[in-house]
């Protein structure tokens, strides 16, 4: 999808952009699959140790399996188990191989290039391991194949949907001297009439899933053939379920919708219900507790189904060792970037974006959309421009049809923003001395006006609706609400949609523009540092409590989301560690004169901020910061509300003024 300049949100960005997407949360959290992931150092081995005096030990010879659970052995009582006969058999016979690592978080075994007999074998095949966990199991697939293979999948693995037509693509080895005929060959089987480097499958059906082998006619037996892997879903696109009546969640970041379950299942380096959370550099699995060293540059990863074999997160190529393109990020690099800044803004691994994201792309990667079709996004509210004048009540009803209400410019960016497609905005009043947002905020407290010099002037006495001309740099003018106006709507966005790693999503409360997530009884406690580290880690802070209204809502939601379960003491977002008894949020502001210690004691060896309560108060204590407790996160500033003016509510028109000419 294009991705339009924010300059403008009237005839560039709204009307041009039509925006499809799923509110995540109408699905449940299903965790229906393992937490199991295989990886072959490296997926491609040299032909002879003539390179490698010691090639037994060289990391081409290593398979690992992560694993959280229970990791099963195959019939022949190893932890890994061939899934090809390319010529000795499918046995994993002890002679060779040599396991390594015996218990958790993983499993390894080192492949040796002779059999029992000391006779020259070869590693070409695909390995698997068995995995369960919570009585689910899952089985994952990788592959070795050889250095100077005569041809090499284009990907180790495709994933597609019953119905879909799909190609299997292999490529030429430009190091092969190998000419004529090709062979292509399903579990072992040939496909008779299969001689190109690809093979088309239309109305793939779930017997088609497999592995595939290509090679030159009459040469399997040099081993130097590629393999590939088919993955089906048994359903439809962004279906599930045994009947395939589901619709699927938004999976992102190269996450797939799992065909039985419904669950998002998360490339390697992703996490959360909707793969909405990048885990640290080097680190993967479904809790990112699995690590490799180097970036796992030119390793092949392989998670359970429906996602099968990539590269490492920020990394692609068929040695899974070249850096992602600029704009692309990710597992095999398949995920496009949104920046406000640009393409190389794009961090490679997680998509994150240094500057922001771009117009109608929110969330930590920068991939969530607005929920209705021709909305845009900006800073967690989507807009609609709304060309058909109405009346205020009209249009507000429009508005309210959508689940919405009138767009409300509560600052300049959100007035500068809608001015892009907008003429004017309007409201309605109720009290002429008192100008209210539709959430109930008084335009004094909001901090922000940009009335015409002498507006409201409330001519005529009937002036109840305000307007803004953004003609003339976007300032407001009260009038009339009876009079027909095109107009602008906003939805903002839920918290648990902006920042789907942070769960459960009930968990989180809204304060003016903030999102706030609280850790529970159940999550696990960090100390200060750790806590910080993980708010961070979505684009937060600690919570930062600098005034009363933050206080009371904190406390609220702590007993609101908890219940008689809340416990007593919470991480916050100050310390003094930088200074002594210089305390700064962490936002980096000092601390201000809203504070509410409950004790002035000596706290040298404390440098911590935490908020202390009880059933009928709050206060903060300093703590010393390698302590363990529940934490409270600050997301950032993206939550602005609407603007549309009426002393009660405001509404958007994109219809020139004309009822007064010292305006035009």
């Amino acid at each position: 999808m294009e991705v339009f300049p924010t300059t403008s949100i009237g005839q560039t960005l709204i009307r041009a952009m039509s925006l499809l997407g799923v509110l995540l949360c109408l699905y449940p959290a299903v965790s229906g699959v393992a937490d199991i992931t295989m990886t072959s150092r490296f997926p491609y081995y040299p032909d002879t140790d003539r390179r490698y005096p010691n090639f037994q030990d060289q990391d081409f010879t290593w398979l690992y399996c992560y694993y959280t659970g229970t990791l099963l052995r195959p019939s022949d009582n190893y932890w890994f188990k061939l899934e090809l006969d390319t010529g000795s058999g499918r046995r994993f016979a002890l002679g060779r191989n040599t396991g390594g690592g015996s218990s958790p978080p993983h499993r390894r075994v080192r492949i040796w290039p002779y059999d029992r007999n000391d006779n020259p074998t070869h590693l070409t095949n695909a390995y698997s391991c068995l995995g369960r966990q919570n009585g689910v199991s899952d089985k994952v697939i990788t592959f070795k194949m050889r250095e100077d293979a005569d041809v090499r999948p284009r990907l180790f693995s495709r994933t597609v949907n019953v119905g879909d037509a799909v190609t299997l693509e292999m490529v030429r080895n430009p190091a092969s001297n190998r000419t004529g005929a090709l062979e292509w060959r399903k579990d072992g089987v040939v496909l008779q009439g299969q001689t190109a480097l690809t093979l088309n499958i239309n109305n793939v059906q779930s017997s088609d899933e497999g592995i595939y082998e290509c090679y030159y006619d009459g040469a399997y037996s040099d081993r130097k053939q590629g393999i590939v892997r088919l993955i089906v879903r048994a359903c439809a696109e962004n279906k599930y379920g045994s009947d395939c009546s589901n619709d699927c969640p938004d999976c992102y970041n190269g996450g797939v919708c799992h065909d039985q379950t419904g669950e998002c299942v998360c490339p390697p380096g992703f996490n959360g219900t909707y793969c909405g959370t990048a885990c640290a550099s080097g680190r993967f699995g479904k809790t990112c507790r699995f690590s490799c060293s180097g970036g796992c540059q030119g390793q092949l990863m392989t998670v359970p189904d429906p996602v099968g074999c990539t590269c490492p997160p920020g990394l692609t190529g068929m040695t899974c060792q070249d850096a992602c393109p600029d704009g692309t990020y990710g597992a095999s690099c398949t995920q496009n970037c949104h920046c406000l800044s640009g393409n190389s803004a794009c961090h490679k691994e997680t998509g994150a974006c240094a500057g922001g994201c771009a117009a109608g792309w929110e969330g930590d990667s920068c991939q969530i959309m607005c929920p209705i079709a021709g909305y845009v996004s900006f800073n967690g509210v989507c807009y609609k421009d709304f060309a058909d004048p109405k009346t205020y009540d009209e249009a507000r009803q429009t508005c309210a049809a959508d689940g919405g209400l009138l767009a409300m410019p509560k600052n300049s960016a959100i007035n500068t923003f809608i001015g892009g497609g907008a003429d004017e905005v309007r409201t309605d009043t109720v009290n002429e001395a008192q100008w209210v947002f539709a959430d109930g905020q008084t335009l004094a407290s909001s901090g922000y006006s940009n009335w015409y010099t002498g507006e409201p002037n409330n001519a005529n006495g009937g002036e109840h609706c305000a307007e803004t001309n953004f003609r003339t740099s976007g300032e407001w003018n009260d009038a009339p609400c009876s009079l027909p106006r095109g107009f602008i709507c906003q939805i903002i966005l839920d918290c648990s949609v902006l920042f789907p790693g942070l769960l459960p999503a009930s968990n989180f409360g809204r304060y003016q523009n903030q999102c706030f997530w609280f850790s529970t009884r159940s999550d696990r406690r960090l100390n200060y540092r750790a806590a910080r580290q993980v708010c961070g880690s979505h684009s937060g802070t600690l919570a930062m409590i600098k005034d009363a209204g933050v206080q009371t809502f904190v406390t609220e939601n702590i007993k609101r989301i908890s219940g008689r379960l809340a416990l007593r003491t919470y991480w916050m977002g100050l310390d003094d560690l930088n200074r002594e008894r210089r305390f700064v949020w962490n936002d980096g502001t000092p601390l201000g004169s809203y504070r509410k210690f409950r004790s002035r004691a000596n706290h040298k060896r404390r440098d911590c901020g935490a908020l202390w309560r009880t059933n009928r108060l709050s206060r903060w204590v300093v703590l010393t910061c390698w302590n363990r407790l529940p934490y409270i996160c600050q997301m950032g500033r993206i939550l602005v509300d609407s603007f549309t003016m009426y002393d009660v509510i405001f509404y958007v028109s994109v219809v020139a003024m004309g009822n007064k000419s010292k305006k035009a």
